[in-house]
């Protein structure tokens, strides 16, 4: 089951009965990977009101609100976080893309696709960055994103970009 399909039960079980023990859990930990931590933030602490004692989703709701506090403090120091995927060529990249779009998981198709040597094994995730570290073309595209949102393809001396912007 992809992603989106697997968001899209969860989100039905959630109509039904919106106090569903697990289920904002494994939402949450679905948003995470996405990159959409506001997102997870709430889930996570849904399930922890639901269920205190479920420790798994407290150390998450922990950890969330930590990566909260530094994310606004990377926005205030101009510093940004993204996952990418870098490909040989233009139609690997369109392919890749293609694939996002249809629900896949960007850390799992980084692992698989990504010739990026420093990022490949973790999903992609390059980390915090300053203004100014990256190729011109690749940060004005990262600027341009909303948090959670995948690029197009960028073009750069390295090959074909598609990013997800974390913060």
């Amino acid at each position: 089951m992809k992603i989106k399909e697997a968001e899209a039960q969860l989100q039905k079980a959630l109509k039904i009965n919106p106090r569903a023990e697990r289920v904002h859990y494994t939402l949450g930990r679905i948003y995470y990977d996405k990159g959409e931590i506001d997102a997870a933030f709430k889930e996570f602490k849904t399930e922890t009101e639901i269920d205190p004692l479920f420790k798994p989703a407290q150390e998450w709701f922990n950890l969330v609100l930590k990566e909260e506090k530094s994310i606004e403090e990377n926005k205030r120091a101009g510093k940004y976080r993204v996952k990418h995927i870098l490909l040989q060529t233009k139609k690997e990249a369109e392919e890749v893309l293609t694939e996002l779009k249809n629900g896949a998981d960007f850390s799992e198709v980084a692992r698989r696709k990504s010739i990026g040597k420093n990022t490949k094994s973790n999903g992609g995730d390059m980390g915090v960055f300053n203004a100014g570290d990256f190729m011109p073309e690749f940060e004005a595209e990262v600027v341009k994103l909303k948090v959670g949102e995948i690029s197009g393809i960028i073009k750069t001396k390295l090959g074909y970009h598609i990013i997800l912007r974390l913060n």
